[in-house]
């Protein structure tokens, strides 16, 4: 995980995490122009010998959306 606000992850490298934990909160460290995160899932604690997995997000009105590789998400609320 990268650019979250210092100090704001509730989570630690190889944890299992369901749908609602809160993973920390967005920030704009490092060098960057405006607030955004990055993150990656997978199967397995090993990055060697794991399967990504796609990330949903259930948006604020309930909806749930897949989110492609590079698809960038603007001023939404998840």
């Amino acid at each position: 995980m990268a650019h979250f606000r210092k100090g704001s992850i509730k989570v630690r490298a190889g944890q299992q995490v369901e749908a609602g934990d809160i993973l920390g909160y967005c920030g704009n460290s490092g060098h960057s122009t405006e607030p955004h995160i990055h993150f990656q899932l997978q199967d397995r604690a090993s990055f060697w010998l794991s399967m990504g997995i796609k990330p949903v997000f259930r948006e604020e009105g309930g909806a749930e959306r897949v989110v492609r590789r590079g698809e960038a998400l603007s001023g939404a609320k998840v």
